[in-house]
């Protein structure tokens, strides 16, 4: 393939200089290219040269302090052919961490969150970053929230009850779309200097919109005895 590469823009603006120095910021971000390129056998087995525009606009957050914390980089590329307009199409990316804490030391909300390309089958052509289209690449989607508390009881154990879901989407790929629900409470001794012990209990269902069910109930119980500071004996037993 022949490629000629006339246009390259990239801009990235940052906030204020006080933001960043409190540990968080949001930069926005652009770029912009054009390539005068062969692209036979992408649409047609002939020969076909012409222009390839991509435009990709986007931003990028972060928080390292205060109640909420994570980053978020997000990006939306736009690709534009001066001979097959039909083929125009856009993607986003999207790669998000965040973690919320809306009652200090007690309520905590974790939150995942992820867009990108990805092969419909492992057989056909790759998925790759170049301005070729491809039929064998789909849209995926991930979404994770995940509210939890956590706290002490009187003070000689730790507990947890936690609630996760988790939602994704295929886009085309009908048979990779999915609901899946988590509940987990667990106990656990507070100081485990000498000996310790666990107590953790899960219950998971998991819904595939193309019809099938799954669901997963566990538990499971652990000890640990340190004999001396270098040894430590553990029992765990579960169902």
């Amino acid at each position: 393939m022949f490629a000629l590469r006339v246009c390259c823009l990239g801009m990235a603006v940052l906030t204020a200089n006080s933001a960043l120095a409190q540990g968080s910021g949001f930069v926005p971000t652009f770029s912009a290219a054009t390539t005068y390129a062969d692209t036979r056998g992408i649409f047609t087995g002939e020969e076909d040269r012409q222009f390839v525009t991509q435009l990709s606009p986007g931003f990028n957050w972060s928080s390292r302090h205060g109640r909420l914390q994570g980053a978020v980089d997000y990006k939306l590329t736009a690709t534009f052919y001066s001979k097959q307009a039909e083929a125009n199409n856009s993607q986003n990316s999207l790669s998000a961490k965040l973690r919320g804490e809306p009652i200090e030391n007690w309520l905590f909300v974790d939150a995942l969150a992820f867009i990108g390309q990805e092969a419909i089958s492992p057989f056909d052509r790759p998925v790759t970053s170049g301005f070729a289209a491809n039929p064998n690449a789909a849209e995926v989607r991930m979404f994770s929230l995940s509210p939890y508390v956590r706290g002490k009881l009187l003070g000689t154990a730790v507990y947890e009850v936690r609630w996760t879901a988790v939602r994704t989407r295929g886009g085309s790929v009908i048979g990779a779309n999915s609901d899946s629900d988590t509940a987990l409470v667990s106990v656990s001794s507070a100081n485990a200097t000498r000996l310790g012990w666990a107590v953790q209990a899960t219950k998971q269902n998991v819904d595939f919109v193309s019809g099938a069910n799954s669901s997963n109930d566990r538990i499971n119980a652990q000890l640990n005895w340190a004999t001396t500071d270098e040894l430590r004996l553990g029992l765990t037993g579960g169902q």
